[in-house]
């Protein structure tokens, strides 16, 4: 039975020599934590660059030879080398950051070889590549330019686990209460009720410290409902503020930030197939005058049965 409680863990802190003890693992685990998080998000920032380059090297090649096919193309005495531009264009597909409907367009592309698809990609590519080269040049600004409020996040954030750990070690003196709380044999009927909403809102405070950690040391996320996933997170957080008013709120805190966990996962939906654009699909907003209106024949000739055609 776990007899030592919180009080004579402070009075045992209170001591000269536990307390310079304690004072010097805590002032080494906050040095250690720190300088980690700091090397990991450096690690991560040049890993982003790194990525951001290597696409557009692969993009930039393969806008070369998409150009110099279109120009072969529209002249009738040459023929374009298809096969390097295929080997260009199959490059494409491990860069890192190739979108899914440049990927689906060189898959009908390699499929087919139909020279009236390079306008298409060479578009898509030219626009995929503006975006990664102004990301490319807000990662330079952040590394090596940065601004007041960057610098002072760039100092800060490395914090965050550290706060994190100091409230993950306080809900563990919480636990330790709640494990003496419940093995006590002097535990009367009137308080398993109070013990059950303490394990709850302990249960609720572990959610939202995993939730809020993911949603701000997550790094970046280039999912499209990365931002509404992390106000989510951040929403289940706050939830567990709640239990500040008293435990007869904790059961329905808990089940409130369940129910929004499991509505966080219709975020990952994806848009359905007929909601998609097909291959070979420009994205680009056609003007009014290139649609093309059916002719009167071909209306006429869709509603007339053939010679021989019984009706439905």
């Amino acid at each position: 039975m776990i007899t030592m409680s919180l009080s004579e863990w402070v009075t045992w802190l209170q001591t000269s020599e536990h307390s310079a003890i304690a004072a010097f693992l805590a002032l080494s685990a906050f040095l250690a934590l720190y300088g980690a998080t700091r090397r990991k998000i450096d690690r991560d920032e040049h890993r982003r660059l790194e990525y951001v380059n290597s696409t557009l090297d692969r993009y930039a090649s393969a806008a070369g030879s998409l150009m110099t096919a279109m120009d072969l193309s529209s002249q009738t005495s040459l023929d374009p080398d298809l096969g390097l531009l295929r080997d260009k264009l199959l490059a494409c597909r491990a860069a890192p950051y190739t979108s899914e409907n440049l990927l689906a367009q060189i898959a009908a592309f390699v499929e087919d070889s139909d020279a009236s698809r390079l306008p298409l990609m060479l578009r898509t590519i030219e626009r995929e590549s503006e975006a990664l080269i102004a990301e490319r040049d807000k990662l330079l600004r952040l590394m090596e330019r940065p601004g007041w409020g960057s610098w002072l996040w760039r100092v800060v954030r490395p914090l965050l686990p550290v706060l994190f750990a100091a409230a993950f070690f306080l809900t563990l003196l919480w636990l330790w209460r709640l494990l003496g709380t419940s093995l006590s044999s002097e535990t009367v009927t009137e308080d398993v009720w109070e013990v059950a909403t303490g394990w709850m809102q302990l249960a609720s405070c572990w959610f939202a410290l995993l939730l809020l950690y993911m949603a701000i040391m997550g790094g970046r996320n280039r999912h499209d409902n990365a931002v509404p996933a992390r106000l989510l997170a951040s929403f289940i957080a706050v939830l567990a503020v709640g239990h500040l008013a008293g435990g007869q709120l904790a059961p329905y805190i808990l089940g409130a930030q369940l129910l929004l966990f499991l509505g966080g996962f219709r975020l990952n939906s994806r848009k359905p197939r007929k909601a998609r654009p097909y291959v070979g699909h420009d994205p680009l907003p056609m003007s009014p005058g290139a649609v093309e209106t059916p002719l009167p024949g071909a209306v006429q000739a869709e509603g007339r049965l053939g010679e021989g055609e019984m009706p439905q």
